[in-house]
């Protein structure tokens, strides 16, 4: 439109004026129209320039609401996990990772976790990328083991840490309880290899050779009854069993009864006080009591020394609100040291009589995961020399 409109008035001024007249008019406009052009251009520029310094801050924006995104997704998470630059050093946090260790943005983690361990491991990631996961200690005060983990997200190396302290205890229980599987087996198969070589009806007597073939039994059925309990502490752990209502009175009775001639054959006497229990029902998957009082009453007679008493008590303590039963012996007690160990798998008070006391160290870990499985616990108390107390509590529900 305006050049058209140009093209008219340039018409009219043709018709009105002289040609030299004429030329000088044409000049300007043509300055004119430069110098717009000029203008027009540089104006242009100065938009493009404007909107691209707009893009830069959209940009920026974005990384920002990218920043809070990330922030906000890794705070869910309950262990520490840090957001790094190339250079490793801490640009985002969650809230377990400042907690844990502070907050630290922009200073290097190597500064932040100050783990001679974790320095180290960290040291070796910088010269290699793949070595992105390891496990580090930190001894004092926690005691505590760790794992981290190093992936690469986008423009950021992102570092787990996780306690790894349960893991590891686990995994170095399992190799001390096949070391004393081992151990536990090796002993009894050990004798039976030894009287079976020796067996000679050439070189001995028949009755000397009965006694080896009595000694390399008793050893099978101790192997036997090993394996039995490792099942059991299997099955224990493993499987859930629906409780049933348990009359006390009447379980109780029936272990006493399994064990009454063994305690009068060892000369311990054996008193019993069970009368507040005759109509006290516990929930209790079956046959599970049966198991935790036999092997409290094999314990107390086996670390029992003649003419000494164990007394068996069942009451209710109504201000606990519990069921208590109670196996009590004058045996040889057990020290502070020991009190806190003996429901370990394999565990044994006197280890210098394990040729005289019968049993694996697995009574007491059946007894207390049984326990446990049924929500009841087990209180131990002891005297060094004086004997020991087994407290077994049933909540009321």
């Amino acid at each position: 439109m305006i050049i058209i409109a140009l093209i008219l008035i340039n018409l009219i001024l043709i018709s009105f004026f002289n040609f030299k007249t004429i030329l000088i008019i044409l000049f300007f406009e043509c300055l004119s129209g430069l110098i717009s052009f000029a203008f027009l251009k540089r104006k242009s520029l100065g938009l493009y320039k404007f909107s691209s310094s707009q893009r830069i801050d959209n940009s920026n924006i974005n990384d920002i609401q990218s920043d809070k995104y990330y922030q906000k997704l890794i705070d869910h998470f309950d262990f520490p996990i840090f957001f790094l630059d190339k250079n490793l050093e801490i640009k985002i946090q969650n809230n377990q990772s400042i907690l844990s260790y502070g907050k630290n943005t922009s200073l290097p983690v190597s500064s932040v976790i100050r783990d001679y361990e974790f320095i180290e491991n960290i040291g070796k990631f910088k010269k290699n990328p793949k070595f992105n996961n390891f496990i580090w200690k930190k001894e004092l005060p926690e005691r505590k083991t760790y794992k981290a983990q190093l992936k690469y997200f986008n423009n950021f190396i992102v570092l787990q840490v996780l306690d790894f302290t349960q893991e590891n205890n686990s995994k170095k229980n399992q190799e001390l309880y096949l070391t004393n599987l081992t151990h536990e087996l090796k002993t009894p198969l050990s004798v039976i290899i030894g009287y079976l070589e020796t067996i000679n009806f050439h070189e001995f007597s028949l009755e000397e050779n009965k006694s080896f073939i009595q000694i390399i039994n008793s050893k099978s059925f101790e192997m036997k009854n090993l394996i039995d309990q490792m099942l059991k502490l299997s099955e224990v752990e493993n499987l859930v069993k629906t409780k049933i209502k348990i009359n006390v009175f009447e379980t109780i009775n029936r272990s006493i009864n399994n064990y009454r001639e063994l305690f009068k054959k060892n000369s311990v006497t054996l008193i019993t006080d069970l009368d507040s229990s005759k109509n006290l029902f516990i929930d209790f998957a079956p046959n599970d009591l049966d198991i935790v009082l036999n092997n409290l009453l094999s314990n107390a007679l086996n670390y029992s020394e003649s003419n000494t008493t164990v007394t068996v008590l069942a009451n209710l303590n109504i201000k606990k609100n519990q069921i208590e039963i109670i196996v009590k012996d004058q045996g040889i007690g057990i020290s502070s040291d020991n009190l806190t160990k003996i429901t370990e798998k394999f565990y044994r008070v006197d280890k210098s009589r394990n040729n005289l006391i019968q049993g694996h160290g697995l009574g007491l870990a059946i007894t207390t995961e049984i326990l446990a499985k049924n929500g009841c616990r087990i209180d131990i108390s002891s005297d060094l020399g004086k004997g020991s107390a087994f407290k077994i509590i049933f909540p009321l529900s």
